[in-house]
């Protein structure tokens, strides 16, 4: 009669292993989906909501930032006044590559890029290009690391 006892006990043991063993696969599986990398507009997302400019200067009036949301674990760079100028801007991850705003012929008044995955202390690479007042050419940021 132990012998069949013993056999239920461990029959029942190995089934709530196999059942927290499932649970544990789906909880993983869960978790990262939810931190699958975001990408995209960074409005439309709701990825600018509460987020901070973390890198900001000025040239020939226009502004350029670099944007961080805590909240998505994103960035993008943001920039102002160089309407109606030639510009355009770009920023790099390791997640998502680089992702580059419309190349303008006429700028709006403010344009981003595309958001890219970078969480905490991710290393990101940036660039933004926009014509000159009244002269030919153009400035460049050059590629800039921002970590």
């Amino acid at each position: 009669m132990l012998t069949t006892k013993s056999n239920i006990v461990v029959r029942a043991m190995s089934l709530v292993a196999a059942t927290v063993l499932a649970l544990f696969v789906v909880i993983a599986t869960a978790s990262s989906a939810q931190a699958a990398p975001r990408s995209g507009d960074p409005l439309a997302t709701g990825c600018a909501t509460n987020a901070t400019t973390i890198w900001k200067r000025t040239i020939d009036f226009v502004t350029v930032e670099v944007r961080y949301s805590p909240a998505c674990g994103t960035n993008w760079v943001r920039v102002s006044g160089a309407t109606n100028r030639q510009a355009e801007a770009g920023v790099w991850s390791p997640h998502n590559g680089w992702q580059w705003s419309p190349s303008y012929g006429k700028a709006p008044g403010q344009f981003w890029t595309p958001m890219v995955y970078a969480p905490g202390s991710t290393c990101i690479n940036f660039q933004a290009r926009f014509s000159k007042i009244g002269v030919w050419g153009m400035h460049d940021t050059g590629v800039l690391r921002l970590c």
